[in-house]
């Protein structure tokens, strides 16, 4: 007690307050690439507070993580790992699972796409990991070109997201939110979902728009309104949808 009072006497004011936000164990860093993590963050820690005042994340929650990339750079859910969730973890570019299976051992990592079918594809790269890593063979030429070098092809089984969810998803686990980022391919990743069995209460998606009206009118912005899912941010190019159900739970 009397070395606090000293401390106040003694330390300025400006300097305590920045002594207090290093040593804040609270405080937010954000690892994605636009803030989603933040943005999740707050609005999870939001239902505590509306429950019991806590300010705290909710314990155990549970996250899917398509097209993850990193296990912590450009990660939507890194945030969430540190602080004791876990999840799915997919992502297609060759090699790129063993850093997931090194630092996020709570998770299930894989090394699969995730689309429209079942069946092997050829997916382009170039780099481990690398943001412009793709299996739409159209934007996979783009850039291409753009880059001046070609990507190197493998072949990575791909399943459907329903598919994944059935085997890898623990029995009975709500899934507190779904990112995906596969590079173009973001739309055949939801339309291959199970929406009758697999809710989650969040999805963060990427949709190029230049404004609200091309947005809303979005074939996946559509999708989502039609599977009773209303958007809720717009963290260009991220979108996140919630649930409407939620609201009335």
């Amino acid at each position: 007690m009397q070395l606090s009072r000293w401390v106040k006497k003694w330390i300025p004011t400006s300097l305590r307050a920045l002594l207090k936000q290093l040593t804040n164990r609270d405080r937010m860093y954000s690892y994605s690439q636009f803030g989603e993590d933040s943005y999740l963050n707050a609005y999870f820690k939001g239902k505590t507070w509306e429950i019991n005042k806590s300010t705290f994340l909710p314990k155990n929650g549970f996250y899917v993580d398509i097209g993850a990339y990193s296990p912590t750079e450009c990660s939507n859910t890194y945030t969430f790992y540190k602080q004791g969730w876990h999840g799915i973890n997919v992502d297609a570019t060759p090699g790129v699972i063993g850093s997931f299976n090194l630092l996020r051992r709570r998770d299930t990592n894989l090394n699969l796409a995730v689309g429209n079918n079942s069946e092997d594809i050829v997916f382009y790269s170039w780099g481990t990991p690398c943001v412009f890593n793709t299996a739409d063979p159209a934007l996979a030429k783009d850039r291409s070109a753009m880059l001046g070098i070609t990507a190197k092809e493998s072949t990575v089984k791909c399943i459907t997201l329903a598919e994944l969810l059935d085997t890898y998803l623990p029995d009975n686990k709500k899934i507190d939110f779904l990112t995906i980022d596969v590079e173009g391919l973001d739309l055949d990743v939801l339309k291959s979902n199970d929406w009758s069995r697999y809710r989650p209460e969040l999805i963060v998606a990427e949709v190029y728009a230049d404004d609200i009206n091309q947005l809303v009118n979005a074939e996946l912005f559509q999708l989502m309104k039609e599977q009773s899912y209303e958007c809720i941010a717009w963290l260009k190019p991220s979108i996140i949808f919630r649930d409407i159900r939620t609201i009335s739970n």
